[in-house]
């Protein structure tokens, strides 16, 4: 896939989903079916979210990288768009919605699960990587996954230290009861600093 169709893609789901989808409000329906505009709001966003935020996808984007270079669509340039999209109102200073709190909410818990994911069996295979031939063999772990790790660490260390900087600036009672509860739960999964 192009890195033009991946970035249209990263778009598409910034303008159609991560900005509130209103599209997808319909309380006469919500009336009917017992669901309310949060949780189906919600559940789309995470759904997206997960698709992009997810080990499997990151190390494609680095694969793809080291295969194509600079006609990639890298790991980083997915997480900058991916920023941008779900943390605009940084750059203002502006209330965060309900909406958009799940959302920035769903992003660090994504994130924050990429640093510790449920174990992996070790497994065994042969060092010429051609399983029945001979040679030593050595132990790989599944969650061994430094590249997409790496990024992720450093991301969510930015992002605490934006936060940081704009919080004596944020006026609005909500916005600053969570970004200080995300700020919280990011340096709390970060290892300490040596």
């Amino acid at each position: 896939m192009s890195k033009t169709t991946q970035q249209g893609a990263v778009k598409f789901l910034h303008d159609q989903v991560f900005i509130t989808p209103a599209w997808l409000i319909n309380e006469a329906l919500f009336a009917k079916t017992g669901d309310n505009a949060l949780r189906v709001v919600g559940y789309v966003q995470e759904k997206a979210l997960s698709k992009l935020i997810n080990i499997n996808t990151m190390e494609k984007l680095i694969n793809a990288e080291a295969a194509l270079g600079d006609s990639a669509f890298t790991i980083i340039e997915m997480m900058d768009e991916l920023k941008a999209a779900v943390w605009s109102e940084l750059n203002t200073k502006a209330p965060i919605d309900i909406y958009r709190r799940a959302l920035q909410r769903a992003y660090v818990a994504k994130l924050i699960s990429v640093l510790s994911p449920a174990p992996a069996p070790a497994s065994v295979m042969p060092a010429s990587g051609v399983p029945g031939v001979p040679g030593l063999t050595v132990g790989i772990n599944g969650n061994d996954k430094g590249e997409a790790v790496a990024v992720v660490k450093a991301y969510l260390k930015s992002l605490s230290a934006t936060i940081k900087s704009i919080m004596t600036g944020i006026t609005d009672a909500r916005t600053k009861i969570h970004l200080e509860d995300l700020v919280q739960k990011i340096d709390g999964a970060l290892p300490p600093a040596k």
